[in-house]
């Protein structure tokens, strides 16, 4: 884990830099948007905008989040599909083992449902390709063996793939 939200705010790009950035890269065709949570910024549908606006030839846009911000983050899945339907968007929910693993390891109660709600709103979602991905670490090794029994507990439809 990055713990970025440890660090004090005020060094990112501003939407509009990271729009003028892409601008520089013209046959830009795949694109990950990271650094920590995206949508800790309550301007991440501002950046995405930017994103899109400003990468012509964009045809692969993927990001991951821990799932938190569920409405924020669907919203940014909707607005994506609106104005780039022909964009493969994909996201992965970060979920770092079985729920008591996952929230300790993100250190808030709560995190395992959060991030559970989040893939199913966009599973839900046409043409959005929504993963779970996990990040090893001696945090949460020994809850890996659970893992896979909590996700087919909590999503019915669950693909190993």
């Amino acid at each position: 884990m990055c713990h970025t939200y440890n660090l004090n705010p005020g060094q990112e790009l501003r939407p509009e830099e990271i729009g003028l950035l892409c601008s520089k890269v013209p046959n830009l065709t795949w694109l990950d948007v990271t650094g920590g949570e995206p949508f800790l910024r309550k301007d991440a549908p501002e950046i995405f905008e930017n994103i899109l606006s400003n990468s012509p030839r964009l045809s692969v846009l993927h990001f991951p989040t821990n799932g938190w911000f569920r409405d924020r983050i669907r919203a940014t899945a909707g607005l994506i599909r609106t104005k780039r339907p022909e964009i493969e968007l994909i996201i992965t929910i970060s979920i770092d083992g079985p729920p008591d693993v996952h929230d300790q390891v993100r250190g808030q109660a709560g995190s395992f449902e959060r991030a559970i709600e989040s893939f199913k709103s966009l599973q839900a979602m046409d043409g959005v390709d929504v993963f779970i991905g996990t990040t090893v670490s001696p945090h949460n090794q020994h809850g890996l063996s659970d893992l896979e029994s909590a996700l087919r507990s909590n999503i019915p439809n669950f693909n190993t793939r």
